[in-house]
């Protein structure tokens, strides 16, 4: 068996991309006696050994780590699996993370699904009973404080997490008697911290950080702001790095509060090169709440450490930025708009006052992040329901004067099944500087022939979509086009060239039926329809190319050409010449 732990393994990648699993193996097994990757793959193929990759949400959402599932799936099942395909692979995954990006994922796969229950109120009281023996009072008491966290939260499912850490703390509070008393959260840290009290995870937080203060002295914003400031760092550091960061939030820090603090049940700590949160989902909770804070705190300041924090874990409607919305329910929309706003300008500023493109590119990327955390947060607050919506948040976000949108950025947004779906309306708008690339869905927004796109970068990476309304005159030549951009334009203009080739051949032959002896002449309605022109004249009595020709003296209705631009449809027919007025025929074709 071979057992490869997440966790542990991030520290370990001494590349910045994880592209096969194979770069897990190499960096949990010691370059003496690594498989060389031709022997894993035959290995593989042949069934020698079990693979268990545990914790595969910890590299997805490591923002340390380039890491796309479709690519490691595909690896798998194409380079690993080519022949005998014996061997078997386990992955365990957080079900909404898993959910989350392989709903991203284009090709088929046939992966078998096993979703793991959390306990039972039976499975519940068999786990108390088993840690507390004969203790009855013991039992009945941490079943009491789990039931009651069950009433006051929207989870109502006996969590592990949370059963271990019932217990934790009633074997280690010395008054037993007043140990509910660490579960009721005081509602000033409530609201300093945006904890919500229909969370589980909030109450555990909370009651272990209480229990703590008193047993350490260390009080409860503290804690809560070393364990934030740990879980924004991507990595494991040493003791100096953690003395250091606790320094900065607790003054008169002395070796007594840094050991306290080693030792708190959050904090994982097996050597002084090694600490971290202790789980992937608590360094997720603390992130959350520092988000909040970020957006609702008056003098908040920007945190280019949370925003790299966020890169990996921020996407369109997603659990985590919809998790963060809803510990701003009592904040007010227009004040997180405001925030929003301002640390948008202080990146913008920050771009105008370096040249360092790879700094210039994190920063727009952090200015989308954010856009697309606003997004998670009004749906959270039932403030986007549909395309409306989403475009009046382009607009608050982003618009320099009525129509004129300015330094958009829209970076790495995929193409995820939301609703509504991340599709924005950009017609009759001009956009200054914009920063467009890796947006999966952008040919298949709204533009119209006042769309312009005036400076910028755009990136397009598909040239697939013939059916886009975004044209070649939207985009202008001081646009600077990377990826597939140029490719995409060319594809359009050949589709435009060949389309009006078309209609202008079809034009050619409908009014050739008319055309006799060197002029044009009337036609009975019932001849125009038997020589294949009956479907076209609905269209060409709409746009007057035709009219009935009422002066007719037969018994039969007939139709004429517009005596307004015969001329036109002359010089056409007979030299091929094409004029605005021809050129508005072909268009309302």
């Amino acid at each position: 068996v071979l057992f490869l732990d997440s966790a542990n393994l991030l520290d370990k990648i001494k590349s910045d991309r994880v592209s096969t699993i194979y770069d897990l193996y190499k960096a949990e097994i010691s370059d003496t006696s690594q498989f060389t990757e031709e022997l894993f793959k035959l290995s593989i193929d042949n069934g020698s050994f079990i693979i268990i990759l545990d914790g595969l949400d910890e590299i997805i959402s490591g923002s340390s780590i380039k890491f796309k599932l479709q690519d490691f799936l595909k690896t798998i099942f194409e380079d690993y699996c080519f022949n005998l395909a014996k061997t078997k692979i386990i992955v365990t995954c957080r079900d909404y993370i898993w959910n989350e990006a392989f709903s991203l994922i284009s090709e088929s796969y046939e992966i078998e699904d096993v979703k793991i229950n959390p306990f039972n109120k039976s499975q519940a009281i068999d786990f108390f009973k088993s840690c507390f023996k004969d203790n009855d009072k013991l039992q009945r008491k941490s079943m009491s404080i789990v039931n009651n966290m069950i009433v006051s939260s929207n989870d109502k499912y006996y969590n592990p997490f949370m059963l271990d850490t019932v217990r934790d703390l009633v074997s280690n509070t010395e008054n037993k008697d007043q140990i509910e008393d660490i579960f009721e959260i005081d509602n000033i840290i409530s609201s300093k911290f945006c904890l919500i009290k229909n969370s589980y995870l909030d109450y555990l937080v909370y009651a272990v950080c209480m229990r703590e203060e008193k047993k350490t002295g260390i009080n409860f914003s503290s804690q809560v702001r070393v364990l934030c400031e740990l879980s924004k760092i991507n990595k494991s550091i040493d003791k100096t790095d953690f003395s250091f960061v606790v320094k900065k939030i607790i003054h008169n820090t002395d070796d007594t509060i840094i050991s306290r603090l080693l030792n708190h049940t959050f904090i994982q700590y097996t050597s002084q090169k090694s600490i971290i949160v202790k789980y992937d989902f608590l360094k997720e909770f603390f992130t959350k709440i520092s988000s909040a804070q970020f957006l609702s705190e008056d003098h908040a300041s920007l945190d280019l450490g949370l925003l790299s924090a966020l890169s990996n874990k921020v996407s369109y409607l997603n659990h985590f930025s919809k998790d963060i919305g809803s510990r701003l329910l009592n904040i007010e929309i227009e004040n997180i708009l405001l925030k929003i706003m301002t640390y948008i300008e202080e990146l913008n500023s920050m771009i105008e006052c370096t040249d360092d493109s790879i700094n210039i590119d994190k920063y727009r990327f952090y200015i989308s992040n954010l856009f697309i955390l606003y997004l998670g947060i009004l749906h959270s607050k039932e403030m986007l329901k549909d395309r409306e919506d989403l475009n009046k948040a382009l607009f608050d976000i982003f618009e320099k004067q009525k129509n004129i949108l300015s330094k958009v950025c829209l970076y790495n947004i995929r193409d995820v099944k939301n609703t509504p779906k991340i599709l924005f309306n950009f017609s009759d708008a001009t956009i200054e500087e914009c920063y467009i690339n890796n947006y999966h869905s952008f040919t298949d927004c709204e533009f119209n022939e006042k769309t312009f796109f005036k400076s910028g970068i755009i990136g397009i990476n598909s040239t697939s979509n013939y059916k886009s309304n975004l044209k070649p005159k939207n985009i202008s030549k001081d646009i600077i086009r990377i990826g597939k951009t140029s490719d995409f334009i060319e594809n359009i203009e050949s589709s435009l060239k060949e389309n009006s080739d078309n209609k202008n051949e079809t034009l050619k032959k409908f009014i050739r039926l008319f055309f006799k002896n060197g002029r044009f002449m009337p036609k009975k309605i019932a001849e125009i329809s038997g020589k294949r022109g009956g479907n076209l004249s609905r269209k060409m009595l709409e746009i007057q190319v035709i009219l009935i020709h009422r002066d007719t003296k037969l018994n039969q209705e007939e139709y004429k050409i517009n005596p307004k631009i015969e001329t036109d449809l002359y010089s056409f027919l007979d030299s091929g010449v094409v004029n605005q007025k021809i050129k508005k025929i072909t268009r309302s074709m």
